[in-house]
């Protein structure tokens, strides 16, 4: 288990994948009191694309993710991650 803390910069829409898979993207904006703010791409899937209806842009929130990767699948020299969110409360 990992956490990210930041600010919400964007909440996009469901995305259905796949007739079992559906995905939900937002951006975190961290580091926002540094020089070089980042903004981190994050993923809810399935059911939990649900949880973060009740936050806003600009909401100060701590984020719990599993981080995922897998090999691409003609070149071993090559992974692809994804931050997973599982929850997501106000700071």
């Amino acid at each position: 288990m990992a956490q990210l803390e930041g600010k919400v910069h964007h909440i996009g829409s469901v995305e259905q994948i796949t007739d079992n898979y559906s995905k939900r993207e937002f951006i975190l904006n961290t580091d926002t009191e540094t020089q070089y703010p980042q903004h981190v791409t994050l993923c809810l899937n399935n059911q939990k694309a649900s949880i973060i209806d009740n936050f806003n842009v600009g909401d100060e929130v701590v984020v719990d993710i599993n981080i995922q990767g897998k090999l691409a699948k003609n070149d071993n020299t090559k992974a692809f991650n994804n931050l997973v969110a599982y929850k997501i409360v106000k700071k």
